[in-house]
């Protein structure tokens, strides 16, 4: 797929004389959201990392993420189709392209991903979960 697709845009490639970087700086937790939701897809590359909160935070705004099968990833995201093998760039690329260029998969990932995000990790069902969590240990 990433051959194919690269085929597709190599001439419109040939024109960019530099290379394309964007620094954004440091940005307000507040302000986060309008990025998250700016963008197509939200990569996460990260091999080690104690919690995925860029992660949580992208699918709550219903922007669909692509990251790597390791660590926390597979229990936030919960699906193998955005998943990608650590140290896999061609894993990626076809993930992000399939993503990119396929309406009904970025459809279904978006739906899925948001549901799930508001199943698991809104505030108030956590919370709940807690109060649960710590009755059940004073009845004990």
């Amino acid at each position: 797929m990433v051959k194919s697709y690269y085929e597709k845009i190599k001439d419109s490639l040939k024109n960019l004389s530099e290379r394309v970087k964007i620094h954004i700086g440091w940005i307000p937790h507040s302000k986060l959201p309008l990025f998250y939701r700016a963008a197509n897809i939200f990569v996460r590359t990260s091999k080690y990392e104690n919690f995925g909160l860029g992660t949580v935070e992208s699918m709550a705004c219903r922007t669909p993420v692509i990251a790597t099968n390791a660590v926390t990833f597979p229990e936030i995201v919960g699906d193998k189709v955005t998943l990608y093998k650590p140290e896999d760039s061609l894993d990626l690329a076809d993930k992000v392209i399939a993503l990119l260029t396929d309406h009904n998969l970025y459809k279904s990932v978006l739906e899925y991903q948001s549901l799930r995000v508001h199943e698991l990790f809104d505030i108030n069902i956590i919370a709940q979960k807690y109060i649960e969590l710590y009755a059940s240990l004073i009845h004990q």
